[in-house]
């Protein structure tokens, strides 16, 4: 393999380390989350063993102990100090702020536009923004799973839709 070549491949593993590290991180602040919504049940701590929380406690402690373990084993294979201002450039880099921006608007948008515009210029614009080539699939893309959608909750389930 050439020099160049093997920089590179190092280069893409160190950046795929780094983005498991941050991922393990949300991970762990996620089922922490879900832990201790299911603490709320009758579970282990009340001496219950067959309470309604104890799969959810049980699942969960069992995931943030997987999380931890994987986490451990990353670590000692990454050659950086991790850095709060280098995670949150991460993960909130331009594209992911855009598109929180736009699931926003579209909240927002939802109720006074209704279901069908707003999902067709959502899902049209959403996927323009991340890819900005083949406009015209983008546009039938959109069409095709907005008429799905319709068929099958509006008119075979009679689900009333926003």
């Amino acid at each position: 393999m050439p020099i160049n070549e093997h920089s590179k491949q190092q280069n893409i593993e160190h950046k795929q380390k780094t983005g498991e590290l941050y991922f393990l991180m949300i991970l762990f602040l996620l089922f922490s989350v879900f832990f201790i919504d299911a603490l709320k049940y009758e579970g282990v701590i009340e001496g219950r063993i067959n309470g309604s929380g104890i799969v959810p406690q049980f699942i969960s402690v069992v995931v943030l102990i997987m999380i931890l373990m994987l986490f451990i084993k990353t670590l000692k294979n990454h050659d950086q100090k991790i850095k709060i201002a280098e995670i949150l450039k991460f993960l909130f880099c331009r594209e992911v702020i855009i598109i929180i921006m736009m699931i926003i608007l579209y909240a927002i948008l939802i109720e006074k536009l209704h279901f069908v515009p707003t999902t067709m210029f959502f899902l049209f614009f959403t996927m323009l923004f991340l890819d900005k080539t083949k406009i015209g699939n983008k546009f039938v893309v959109s069409t095709c799973t907005i008429a799905s959608i319709l068929v099958i909750f509006r008119y075979i389930f009679n689900i009333i839709l926003p």
